[in-house]
């Protein structure tokens, strides 16, 4: 707190220089004024938290003094000093809110028990502005000019030549009171107060300050080493903080606190107790194209059945990605929750709209600042959980999975039926698809389908009058020519030459042996 003392005789300076015990007080700064137009000057340049003042005095006096800050609508906390016991005075000056009225000689107990007091109504009036302010700043909201003015007044007081932002983030949201308790132990251990701001129970904002000599660096390092003495003093909590860069102008706090904030994306990556702005140089941007090849990767897992190595191997790499390129965590989390979801839409179709998965699986929650290790074994835990419940439900036996899918051609031979196609579609890999197929059937997984397709095309050819490319089309054929070699090859004869057969024995009634 500052004072100003103000009278015109010096031997009262000199006194209360002498008698009272600032420092005991938190008076941390005391300026002398010999008359009011004196300190008329000084209130308007230095902003001192109390007046100490006489009312007798030459060029302007201690009443005068007081009514002109009125008209100049400056709010000066002042306490008058004099020898003059007369009720008028004392009526004049807390007509302009003077807060208290102490007669000469001075008690200087008395002095100090009110100005002590005064220094708590004082600290409680910054304090709420200090709250107001930065709160409108966390909390995107404008506070009013006055709160404003007042917190740009109480920074420059500060002398401060530079200004950053310390971010403090408890991660044990169990140890409820851990950023009151800090936050008290931070006053106690600076040698400056410091504007800061209890968010919440797990965030503490402080705006620190670069004064005099001192240094960024030299101040940063200050204030990790009370962060690490307090975290040793408490044992076992998980406290950490982010640390903005500095500036010298204060219009650049909000700023620097977001700053501050986003430097903690670091912790998603490393264990540090503190995590600084400069470093934080963090992708928010994702190349779709590898991306996607990675999550082909884990979405075959499921699809092809792959034994648990396998899948592990891919969702390693999967991660390994993010941790190369230290793309953000929103972003992360984003894939994530993105692939789980896409995992059991995928599902959902196969299962013909049913929700097959458990809700403790497809939740999107995780706990927001989780580091990249621990989201990676919630993620494997999830995926294996899915991957158990689907192997569960697949539990089939060949000629079960062979069954279905032939039934499948029966039904869908105008489609693409590729082995990859149907191999995704049943969830089964390719080559193990071809050997069951065999097993079961008899004959390979293309000749059966060139069976049905060329069963369906004769059956076309003989009742209806589809041209020959229309046949093609509606048995799954896109070239014709390659429609007509296979029709060849399975029936003896082209397409147009077994249209011509069915149309003579439509005119002689003979039914052609092939």
């Amino acid at each position: 707190m500052k004072i100003l003392i103000v009278d015109d005789q010096a031997s009262v300076h000199k006194f209360m220089d002498n008698a009272i015990e600032w420092k005991s007080i938190r008076v941390t700064e005391v300026a002398h004024a010999y008359n009011g137009s004196e300190a008329l000057d000084m209130i308007r340049r230095t902003h001192p938290d109390l007046v100490l003042l006489d009312i007798k005095m030459p060029q302007m006096d201690g009443l005068q003094l007081i009514q002109e800050l009125a008209n100049l609508h400056i709010k000066q906390k002042v306490v008058i000093l004099s020898a003059y016991n007369e009720f008028e005075y004392a009526r004049q000056a807390l007509r302009f809110g003077v807060k208290d009225y102490l007669l000469k000689p001075i008690d200087s107990k008395k002095l100090g028990s009110v100005i002590s007091s005064m220094a708590n109504e004082i600290e409680n009036e910054k304090g709420a502005i200090i709250e107001e302010a930065l709160s409108a700043m966390v909390y995107s909201y404008k506070c009013s000019d006055n709160t404003c003015n007042d917190f740009k007044r109480i920074l420059e007081d500060t002398n401060a030549r530079q200004f950053f932002c310390m971010f403090f983030l408890n991660r044990n949201p169990a140890l409820e009171n851990i950023m009151e308790d800090f936050s008290q132990y931070l006053k106690k251990s600076l040698l400056k107060d410091c504007p800061g701001l209890q968010i919440n129970k797990e965030e503490y904002l402080m705006i620190g300050l670069v004064c005099g000599e001192e240094t960024y660096k030299t101040e940063c390092t200050v204030l990790l080493e009370v962060l690490r003495a307090f975290k040793k003093e408490c044992g076992s909590i998980d406290l950490i903080a982010g640390v903005s860069n500095a500036s010298e102008n204060m219009e650049d706090i909000k700023e620097l606190y977001l700053k501050a904030k986003e430097a903690l994306n670091l912790a998603f990556y490393s264990s540090e107790d503190v995590y600084y702005y400069s470093n934080a140089l963090l992708a928010n941007r994702i190349d779709n194209t590898a991306l996607d090849t990675l999550t082909r990767e884990v979405l075959d897992c499921i699809r092809m059945n792959y034994y648990e190595f396998k899948c592990i191997d891919s969702i390693k790499n999967y991660f390994d990605y993010f941790r190369k390129y230290k793309v953000s965590k929103n972003m992360v989390l984003l894939a994530c929750n993105s692939l789980i979801a896409t995992i059991n839409e995928k599902l959902r179709q196969e299962y013909h709209g049913k929700n097959i998965l458990l809700d403790e699986i497809t939740q999107q929650h995780i706990f927001p600042w989780a580091d990249i290790n621990i989201l990676e074994m919630e993620f494997s835990r999830r995926f294996f959980a899915i991957l158990g419940r689907i192997r569960s439900l697949r539990s089939k036996s060949d000629i079960d999975i062979v069954k279905e899918i032939k039934s499948y051609i029966d039904v869908n031979y105008h489609e693409n039926l590729s082995l990859d196609n149907i191999a995704e579609r049943f969830y089964i890999s390719k080559y193990q698809l071809s050997r069951v197929f065999k097993k079961e059937i008899g004959i390979n997984y293309w000749d059966y389908v060139t069976r049905v397709r060329m069963e369906k095309a004769s059956l076309l050819i003989k009742n209806s009058d589809n041209k020959i490319y229309e046949v093609a089309e509606k048995v799954g054929y896109e070239d014709i020519s390659y429609f007509s070699t296979n029709f060849k090859k399975y029936f003896g004869k082209s397409p147009k030459e077994y249209k011509a057969v069915i149309a003579n024995y439509a005119k002689e009634s003979e039914v052609p042996l092939f």
